[in-house]
């Protein structure tokens, strides 16, 4: 019983949330501790609401503003999704094209349903990016390390509407990030790798215990590091390019885990030195 007195909670939040014209999900830390059946239940019912606000022509043009409100309701949404995607739907798989009609679409939740998905930036000057509602062109990326290939769902605001134009997959071989994605890969997978590249006393930026609303910097040591540092996806990693051509070559580079949610924000910002890329500071700012 108390099941479903928690899904019409949920439900009737999200509901709320709607109202406001926010589509960022409500309570998702709630929903990654149900088990598999009672998520596919929510979810199912979540699809259900969302739908009844897809023609609404005024949440339409909010969800337009900033593009991570346009991709959690392009995630979450099929007949949403469906609406802006340009059919026919060119996808190029390495050497083989194809062309994908709207009856053959089948629904993409993208990153909805994982606990957490990754972003990458160059240099700190590009978090502004993410809530820039003047940009024009954006790539959704699936990075597969194990296999060394990349899968980019590529949008373009098209009369301020945001709409997939294409999918590309690819080698790791036509990126220029090839070198970062390298290193990356062993470092996550790797901690005897690991320990060797990072910059003792590596910064550490967190939450202040007694106010939420101040950070407090400071260091740690390698023992702590192994102790407080994230779980490091290592076989497939998610990236949105919020940059419409490529950036200079840059000698930083910043990894976020994000949770749908932003209950969970970490942040590990690596830096080359001699041609060797390293950690130097890693940010928590987890509620």
């Amino acid at each position: 019983m108390w099941r479903y007195f928690l899904l019409f909670i949920f439900l009737w939040m999200c509901t709320m949330c709607h109202e406001k014209k926010t589509y960022q999900p409500v309570l998702a830390v709630m929903y990654h501790q149900m088990d598999s059946a009672f998520q596919d239940t929510l979810h199912s019912h979540l699809i259900q609401m969302d739908e009844l606000i897809t023609h609404n022509e005024d949440s339409t043009e909010a969800v337009d503003e900033v593009f991570a409100d346009f991709i959690y309701r392009f995630s979450l949404s099929p007949s949403f999704q469906k609406s802006r995607i340009s059919f026919p739907l060119l996808s190029r798989r390495l050497s083989d094209s194809t062309v994908i009609e709207e009856g053959d679409w089948k629904h993409d939740s993208l990153y909805y349903k994982k606990k957490y998905f990754t972003l990458i930036f160059d240099h700190e000057q590009e978090l502004d990016l993410l809530n820039d509602s003047a940009l024009t062109d954006i790539k959704f990326e699936w990075i597969y390390l194990h296999s060394n290939k990349i899968k980019q769902y590529c949008f373009e605001r098209k009369k301020s509407h945001w709409m997939l134009q294409k999918i590309n997959e690819e080698k790791w071989d036509t990126l220029d990030d090839l070198d970062f994605y390298t290193f990356y890969h062993q470092f996550a997978s790797d901690y005897t790798f690991q320990s060797t590249r990072i910059i003792t006393p590596l910064k550490y930026v967190t939450l202040d215990p007694n106010d939420e609303f101040s950070i407090v910097e400071t260091t740690m040591d390698l023992n702590q590091w192994k102790v407080f540092k994230p779980a490091l996806p290592h076989g497939i990693i998610s990236n949105i390019v919020y940059r419409a051509t490529d950036a200079p070559s840059s000698t930083t580079r910043i990894l976020m885990l994000k949770s749908v949610d932003n209950f969970f924000s970490n942040a590990l910002y690596f830096k080359r030195i001699k041609r060797k890329w390293s950690l130097y500071k890693f940010e928590d700012l987890s509620y």
